[in-house]
C-alpha cells in the first residue's frame, strides 16, 4: 500500500541524513514529508491491521499479488503450445478415473490427436462464460471430507471474489466512492464511520513477518514498540530540555512525534 501510494504520487526519496523519510516531486518545488499520515498507529486503530495488507490466504498461506502481466495471461485462452507443455509435464501418469488414458499414449500420438484435444480444452474454455461472465464449475476427484470443507469456501472466497466479465478490461473499483476511484476524503470518511478499535495485532509478529527490507522491519518495530529518536521520546527522557526545541519544523506548531 506504501509503495503503490508513492508511486501513484510520482514522489522521489532523497537520502537526507536529517530528515528521512522526506520526498520531492520531480520539479524540485513541491515537498512531501510521509510521517504521520501512513504510519501511525491512527491508521491501525481505525481500519486494522488485516485492511490495510489484505492479501488473499487459504488455510494459514498467503497469496503473492499478481502483476498485470500476470494478471492479462490468466484471462488469455489456452493455446496449442501450453496445452502440449502441460501434457509433457505429465510424464506418463493416467488420467483420473477407471478408463483413463496415460499421457504416454497421448505424446505418442500427439500429431493425430492434438486438434481434438485442444478444441475440448477450448470448449470448456468457452462454456466457462454465462451471460458475459465467468462461471467458475470445479469438478472435484472425491467428495471432500468435513474437515476439508472450510478450506474448500476459503478457496471458492478467494476465486469468485474478483468478477470477470467477458470482452471487459480488468480493472480496480473504488467502491466507497461514487465515481470508482480513490480520493482521500472518501477514505477519510471511511475511516472515522469504522469508529475506534481496541483491537491491536501483536506487534512482534507483525513487524518481522512482511516482506520487507530488514531496515524497514527495524524500524516498523521500532515505531509500534515508542522507541523512534522523535523529539516527544528525546524531551520526555530529558535529552532535550525545552518543549520549543522539540516543535517539528514542518509546521512550528506541534511537537514532532511518530
Amino acid at each position: 500500500m506504501f509503495n503503490h501510494f508513492i508511486a501513484q504520487m510520482e514522489l522521489e526519496d532523497v537520502p537526507l541524513a536529517s530528515r528521512k523519510y522526506t520526498w520531492y516531486k520531480p520539479n524540485g518545488r513541491v515537498k512531501s514529508r510521509i510521517d504521520r499520515v501512513l504510519i501511525l498507529l491512527w491508521w491501525l486503530e481505525r481500519c486494522g491491521w488485516e485492511l490495510l495488507s489484505h492479501r488473499p490466504s487459504l488455510d494459514g498461506v498467503r497469496f503473492q499479488q499478481l502483476n498485470a502481466q500476470q494478471l492479462e495471461l490468466l484471462s488469455m485462452p489456452f493455446e496449442e503450445d501450453e496445452i502440449k507443455r502441460e501434457v509433457w509435464a505429465c510424464g506418463s501418469d493416467r488420467c483420473p478415473g477407471l478408463d483413463g488414458i496415460n499421457f504416454k499414449f497421448i505424446k505418442e500420438f500427439w500429431d493425430i490427436m492434438k486438434r481434438g484435444l485442444v478444441l475440448f480444452v477450448q470448449s470448456l474454455w468457452s462454456r466457462a462464460w454465462s451471460r458475459g461472465r465467468w462461471q467458475w464449475r470445479f469438478q472435484w476427484r472425491r467428495a471432500w471430507f468435513t474437515w476439508e470443507l472450510n478450506n474448500v469456501q476459503q478457496f471458492m472466497n478467494i476465486v469468485e471474489a474478483g468478477v470477470l466479465r467477458e470482452g471487459v478490461q480488468d480493472s480496480r473499483l473504488w467502491t466507497l466512492d461514487s465515481s470508482g476511484c480513490f480520493s482521500v476524503r472518501s477514505g477519510y470518511q471511511a475511516l472515522m464511520d469504522r469508529g475506534s478499535s481496541s483491537h491491536l495485532p501483536n506487534v512482534a509478529a507483525v513487524a518481522w513477518d512482511i516482506k520487507v527490507p530488514p531496515k524497514v522491519k527495524c524500524f516498523i518495530w521500532r515505531l509500534f514498540m515508542g522507541a523512534l529518536p522523535t523529539k516527544e521520546n528525546l524531551l520526555r527522557r530529558n535529552v532535550i530540555v525545552s518543549r520549543d526545541q522539540a516543535i517539528f519544523p514542518f509546521c512550528n506548531v506541534d511537537i514532532e512525534s511518530a
